[in-house]
């Protein structure tokens, strides 16, 4: 899985909220791009890979027939927990840096700080390029109501405000930035499928608090933007 060639390797930090399709986009791009070798680097991984490294802690589901799925939130939520996460992800992207590989990040990315914190780690030879998903705002809502992880639509707001207070600039140390642009078959189709369907479930703490899965902060969003004429 070396980058092998001569020519100059690559981070692409994918960023958008939750249900923009990021890991569906990436799964397609590194098929498409076999002969640049990327590795992708997600933070749900990590969490999978965590609960399913600590049996003891309760996090997957019990199953028969199988791997039991990830109760998502319970790992999320924990401060505790997420905090071993985030050490593991940093720990590997570390590692892929330092043997030169083209890599894809995929998680939010929705705010300078936590860009920042990914763009410091990266050795002046790599070339940076932020891959923005532009996905409409109601396409988000239909995808969102049938992910198995559970996110809250309050994260799902919040991180889309995130988005728009700092958007992505050159500045930050990008040498790139391109928006992408998914067709509606492609973003709604897939869903029920999905990678994360067959590992991920809500957790125990997102089935005490069922009005995470309220719709109104997304859809109160969604009218303030088209008032405001925005296609979102």
């Amino acid at each position: 899985m070396l980058n092998t060639s001569k020519s100059t390797p690559q981070i692409i930090m994918m960023i958008g909220v939750p249900s923009s399709g990021k890991s569906y986009f990436v799964t397609k791009y590194v098929k498409g791009h076999l002969c640049k070798k990327y590795i992708a680097l997600s933070y749900d991984d990590e969490i999978e890979n965590f609960a399913r490294d600590h049996p003891e802690l309760g996090l997957v589901e019990p199953s028969e027939v199988g791997k039991g799925r990830v109760r998502y939130n319970d790992v999320q939520s924990n401060a505790e927990y997420d905090k071993l996460v985030e050490e593991r992800f940093y720990t590997r992207l570390e590692e892929e840096l330092k043997a030169g590989h083209n890599i894809i990040v995929d998680r939010t990315g929705a705010s300078r700080k936590r860009r920042a914190k990914i763009l410091s780690r990266v050795p002046d030879n790599y070339k940076r390029i932020a891959f923005v998903m532009d996905t409409p705002l109601t396409v988000i809502r239909e995808r969102w109501k049938q992910d198995s992880k559970g996110v809250p639509a309050w994260a799902v707001r919040k991180k889309f405000e995130e988005l728009g207070a700092e958007p992505v600039t050159k500045a930050e140390g990008f040498d790139d930035i391109r928006f992408i642009h998914l067709s509606l078959p492609a973003l709604l189709n897939p869903i029920r499928s999905s990678k994360d369907a067959k590992r991920f479930i809500r957790g125990d703490i997102a089935e005490a608090h069922p009005e995470w899965y309220d719709s109104s902060p997304l859809d109160e969003l969604i009218e303030e933007d088209r008032k405001r004429g925005r296609r979102f």
